[in-house]
């Protein structure tokens, strides 16, 4: 009789946290669209300006905007993917798994930090190796500066990222105590 109780219990629970279960996913999901969103409009403002310049001035010294196409390529493809993804979200129907899958982005966010301040002291390092080589200087420098700064854009898009994400699940914090 106990076990039966127990059952229509949580089955009434469930059916009651399913709406704030839903809510909870469907902002985990549009933050990262929204995000994508960002990142890939970033991206291809980059790859059309940067191809308007080498295009149009014909310098031999293009290669900042040539590394912005190469690097914004790659950006681009990573937020087209993440969107979609995004758009066809797995359901999340418990709790557990939204904090899960929060955990686990959160952590991803975190870890692209660490790497965008690599990429940053890489391009430094880039443009003080253009300082000691006789064989393409101002390709060094050019990619250098090209990496400190889409490595400063993204240390502080995944930053603001792990911020937001973080919130909206603090946001919820009471709501995850009474489970």
């Amino acid at each position: 009789m106990k076990t039966f109780f127990t059952i229509c219990f949580l089955l009434l629970t469930n059916s009651l946290l399913a709406a704030d279960v839903a809510e909870i996913s469907k902002g985990y999901f549009s933050i990262n669209q929204q995000g994508m969103m960002l990142l890939g409009s970033w991206a291809l403002l980059n790859i059309l300006l940067s191809a308007a310049v080498v295009m149009l001035y014909k310098q031999p010294n293009t290669h900042f905007f040539l590394m912005n196409i190469y690097w914004n390529i790659v950006n681009l493809s990573i937020a087209a993917y993440a969107y979609w993804s995004a758009t066809n979200p797995k359901m999340l129907n418990h709790a557990f798994e939204i904090l899960q899958e929060s955990a686990q982005m959160q952590a991803i966010l975190l870890l692209n930090t660490g790497l965008d301040i690599a990429y940053i002291i890489g391009g430094f390092w880039l443009i003080e190796r253009a300082k000691n080589t006789i064989k393409k200087p101002e390709r060094l420098k050019g990619f250098g500066q090209s990496v400190i700064m889409q490595g400063a854009f993204l240390f502080v898009f995944d930053l603001i990222m792990y911020i937001v994400h973080r919130n909206h699940i603090l946001a919820y914090n009471d709501w995850f105590l009474q489970l």
